[in-house]
């Protein structure tokens, strides 16, 4: 048990996911265009677990045996892009892929996110991750109360790729900074994107 709450509260901090720190511009090929969004990503660290051992509980909720009990995070992001008029809407969710915790305070750390914006258009990302540990001082009635709850710093970077709709064939780079405070996540993000000119116009045509 002792071993199982130390994994949670690593991953707890793990899972900060979405924001960001400056981060290389992509080089793109011919035919695409270098497009830069940011914004702005809220995410809740969640789990199909339901007994409230790693998260809140969810009465008259049965999980059964659901086969996915990882730590995840879930939420929205909002992002625009500096140039072409692009602003989107997007559901975010990230899952933990890997996590070292020798080096506590700080906690290095993988995970693989899908976000999908309007019209089902999608861009996946895999990202190292360093948390740095501020505090465990989550009080009662938080999201995370103690002792899994856990406060941290957030760094992050990686590539990204479209994968459906009108970010389909997208590459490009992502980097994220901000805080998880006791399983809710705020955080800033910064992708560079290469998209072609019908993928422009298709994103433009989406703006809230």
């Amino acid at each position: 048990m002792q071993r199982t709450t130390r994994i949670a509260s690593a991953a707890l901090l793990a899972v900060a996911a979405m924001t960001n720190h400056a981060y290389a511009q992509v080089a793109c090929t011919a035919g695409k265009i270098p497009i830069t969004f940011t914004g702005k990503a809220l995410t809740n660290s969640v789990t199909n677990s339901g007994d409230g051992s790693i998260a809140p509980t969810y009465p008259g909720l049965d999980f059964g045996n659901a086969a996915d009990r990882t730590l995840n995070t879930l939420g929205t992001a909002s992002i625009r892009s500096t140039t072409h008029g692009i602003k989107l809407s997007c559901g975010v969710r990230g899952t933990i892929t890997e996590f070292d915790p020798s080096g506590f305070p700080v906690i290095e750390a993988r995970f693989f996110s899908h976000a999908v914006c309007g019209d089902h258009a999608q861009l996946d990302f895999d990202v190292a991750t360093t948390v740095t540990f501020v505090s465990a001082s989550c009080p009662s009635g938080s999201y995370f109360p103690a002792p899994y709850g856990t406060i941290g710093l957030v760094e992050e970077q990686g590539a990204l790729i479209g994968t459906f709709g009108a970010f389909n064939g997208a590459t490009g780079t992502i980097a994220l900074s901000g805080t998880s405070a006791c399983g809710l996540q705020d955080l800033d993000i910064t992708a560079h994107v290469c998209l072609t000119q019908e993928q422009i116009k298709a994103l433009k045509a989406k703006v809230d």
